[in-house]
């Protein structure tokens, strides 16, 4: 039987994890997101996506690049995803809480996992027969260690 991805990186004395689930944010922009800070460090990657809400700095987008201008930072196609990068700061720096509670070091942390899947699609309703509407929802796990 094989073993998930989260398994085989996972260990609890070394790393700690965040999952967060139904977060009212593109789950595209959250996969590009991901992708992209997988591996860097965490102070990094926080600074980084600082500069992302700012629109200094740009995430390339390598999967979902219908309607993604050429950007000359990246040398391609790229997006600013300013409310993705904001729940990303405040899960990163849960992670960093979790590794601190668990007594590992915070100056060597890195993302050593980051997926973003799609979340439940919450239906608002309208008056009188009209059609609702839905909206998007995101799952979030990370680990860092």
């Amino acid at each position: 039987m094989t073993t998930s991805a989260l398994a085989q990186v996972y260990d609890a004395k070394k790393h700690a994890i965040v999952n967060a689930r139904n977060l009212r944010i593109s789950p595209k922009d959250s996969v590009e997101i991901a992708s992209f800070i997988k591996g860097m460090p965490v102070a990094k990657a926080k600074v980084y996506l600082d500069g992302v809400v700012k629109k200094k700095n740009v995430i390339p987008t390598k999967r979902y690049t219908e309607g993604a201008g050429h950007k000359a930072q990246v040398g391609g196609a790229g997006t600013y995803p300013a409310n993705a990068a904001v729940k990303y700061i405040e899960i990163l720096s849960s992670a960093e809480k979790n590794a601190e509670f668990k007594g590992i070091d915070i100056e060597k942390l890195k993302v050593l996992y980051a997926s973003a899947t799609s979340g439940n699609r919450q239906y608002r309703p309208r008056r009188y027969g009209l059609r609702g509407q839905q909206t998007k929802s995101t799952n979030i796990s990370l680990i860092v260690g």
